[in-house]
């Protein structure tokens, strides 16, 4: 499919290369995937192969389809480099709309992409910072199994910060609107117990 659609002006088209890469990775195809991230990245933005690839992504970010940014942002953090996941990440959330207000979250952005720069907020220690994006990103999410993971993991960051109260707050709410959450049940019983 993607050699049916090659053309010397556009290459591969943005959406067709977005489709491959989310059928490889959850085919669990990683190393097909990220060649096929990396060569239309590097065609795409004209990157020089002599240089360091993520620097030059990141460099180049505001020249490239936000969903394919954020697939950059996925590959970045699977290979454990979180400082440019984060970078990557931050972009996507803060600045990909254009718009620099402090905190204001792009329109555009996705939803995942949102709730992995909490995670590395998180994991890395700024848990006041994961608490508000998470905030920020359930109150624009408008699907109960996505509001309820955001609520659970809300839960968990008061649990590390030694907050029960909101952290059983949160870990009810997010039982409340999707009991299918087995997690935040789970935890819910947990701290009602102690």
């Amino acid at each position: 499919m993607l050699e049916d659609n090659y053309s010397e002006e556009e290459k591969y088209k943005a959406l067709l290369v977005q489709y491959a890469i989310h059928y490889l990775l959850t085919t669990k195809q990683y190393e097909d995937a990220w060649s096929l991230f990396i060569k239309y990245s590097i065609e795409k933005l004209n990157l020089d192969e002599k240089r360091d690839f993520w620097e030059q992504f990141q460099e180049n970010m505001k020249f490239i389809d936000l969903p394919i940014v954020e697939i950059g942002g996925w590959f970045a953090a699977n290979a454990k480099n979180a400082e440019v996941s984060k970078r990557i990440f931050e972009y996507c959330v803060y600045e990909s709309s254009g718009i620099l207000e402090d905190g204001l979250i792009s329109p555009y952005v996705s939803t995942s992409a949102c709730m992995n720069l909490a995670d590395i907020y998180f994991s890395t220690g700024f848990k006041e910072k994961a608490l508000d994006l998470y905030g920020k990103v359930a109150g624009r999410e408008s699907k109960n199994a996505v509001r309820s993971e955001i609520f659970y993991r809300i839960a968990c960051v008061y649990v590390a910060m030694g907050d029960t109260k909101n952290a059983l707050r949160s870990a009810d709410y997010s039982y409340s609107i999707y009991p299918e959450n087995i997690r935040a049940s789970i935890l819910k019983q947990k701290l009602q117990w102690s």
